[in-house]
């Protein structure tokens, strides 16, 4: 549970008082929203324009109930509709709206539902409004409901970096990230930003309110230094370029390896094999353009201290020393290893990779599974899977939990048929023992 902000529709709102950086000329600007009443009539969310000049931006949960992003272009107001979702009543819904330079785009749940080519017109001078609009006068528009989770971007973020973010709470850190507006202070009357910016609201009525939301923590530097992870999953195609392209969520899952490896740091990954499953453009250019370092090839040596040159390596059919990689993850590392590649044969794969992967109360099933096609997400509350719903596999190998008993090893996606898809592990750094009094 949290404390969130809950506007009554007649008279609420938030004012943060006019600052440049809450209207780059690219942005996003998001929200996670309880929407209880007042159909039929203009909603605002966020609200950030100068009616006069046709300038700013705005999410509205509008008259005709469907959500809406707003920009004026200087002389008039650009409009993306979403014509399909409604404005779902006492649900939670991630709301974004993003403008690149060229196209407005409006995302409900981390799917894009709309775009347009505009021309955008920042608002040069009035206030930023949370639950009322209008803010060149007096506040009109008023939000009937919960609100939490506001942020400003300077850039347009990508589906794939929406649907990361959006289950998991931001640091404040985030490149790009120009406002973070929490609204969980759960007491007074005023909202405090957590970039560092200081760009603080004021409350105008609306009260705390205790809510449950599908948010998780983010991952923290230092745990993740003295922490071993492996994610294995039973099939090579999820991360290849036919799989995400078939499913544009796996770009998504890459981009939560990475965070589940490295946190919200900049990863430096390596692939260390040949298989069309790890060495696709798509995945390269996933992470690459999230920051991450993204090399590949079986040219370097296999060994500990090579090994730890990087966050993270991605395997799959082509054998690396088992050894080799337990004492890397001891020593910390990260390693993601897809199976059903096909070398050798089932079996022979199974052996290529389960002595390491026992050592960590894992194992692979030596024989593939025959199954086929778009996977249906059944874990969506791991962070693994955060704005992840499907996953496509090609006769890979299921994969069992030695360990059922140990909350370091798990299967985190299972099919109907209850046997494994992906699964993880993970090795605490056991502590230095102290030395006697």
């Amino acid at each position: 549970m949290q404390s969130v902000l809950m506007f009554d529709g007649k008279d609420d709102y938030v004012e943060i008082p006019y600052n440049q950086s809450l209207n780059p000329n690219l942005f996003t600007v998001s929200s996670w929203v309880k929407v209880t009443g007042g159909q039929g009539r203009f909603r605002s969310v966020i609200t950030s324009r100068v009616t006069k000049d046709s300038a700013g931006y705005i999410i509205y949960a509008g008259d005709n109930n469907k959500w809406q992003a707003w920009v004026g272009n200087g002389s008039d107001w650009e409009i993306v509709n979403n014509n399909d979702i409604p404005v779902v009543l006492n649900v939670w819904t991630h709301i974004a709206s993003t403008f690149d330079g060229k196209q407005l785009k409006l995302y409900v749940d981390g799917k894009e539902v709309g775009s347009k080519n505009v021309v955008y017109a920042p608002n040069t001078r009035c206030p930023l409004r949370i639950g009322a609009g209008a803010t060149e006068a007096n506040p009109r528009y008023f939000y009937s409901g919960q609100i939490t989770e506001v942020s400003v971007w300077n850039k347009a973020l990508t589906a794939a970096e929406i649907q990361a973010k959006m289950n998991q709470y931001l640091t404040g850190k985030e490149d790009g990230l120009v406002a973070y507006l929490p609204l969980n202070e759960g007491s007074g009357n005023l909202v405090k930003e957590k970039t560092g910016n200081g760009i603080n609201g004021t409350i105008n009525g609306a009260v705390w309110q205790q809510e449950e939301i599908p948010l998780v923590k983010p991952e923290t530097t230092p745990v993740l230094k003295s922490l071993g992870r492996i994610v294995v999953n039973a099939d090579e195609s999820t991360l290849s370029d036919q799989g995400i392209k078939t499913i544009p969520d796996a770009a998504t899952f890459a981009l939560n390896i990475a965070k589940y490896f490295v946190g919200e740091n900049k990863g430096k990954f390596h692939v260390l094999s040949n298989n069309f499953g790890l060495t696709g453009a798509s995945l390269e250019q996933t992470m690459t353009k999230a920051g991450h370092t993204w090399t590949k090839g079986m040219n370097i040596p296999i060994n500990l201290e090579t090994l730890q040159k990087y966050d993270g390596i991605f395997i799959g059919g082509d054998l690396v020393e088992n050894q080799v990689l337990i004492e890397y993850v001891k020593n910390g590392g990260k390693v993601y290893l897809c199976a059903g590649t096909g070398k050798g044969g089932a079996q022979a794969e199974a052996n290529n990779w389960n002595t390491f992967l026992a050592a960590f109360g894992l194992k692979i099933q030596g024989i593939y599974n025959a199954i086929t096609g778009n996977i249906a997400v059944n874990n969506p509350n791991h962070s693994l899977f955060a704005g992840v719903t499907t996953l496509y596999q090609n006769n890979g190998n299921f994969i069992t939990d030695l360990q059922t008993d140990s909350q370091l090893n798990q299967i985190i996606l299972a099919h109907s048929s209850g046997k494994g898809l992906i699964g993880t592990a993970e090795f605490v750094k056991p502590s230095a023992p102290k030395s006697p009094a």
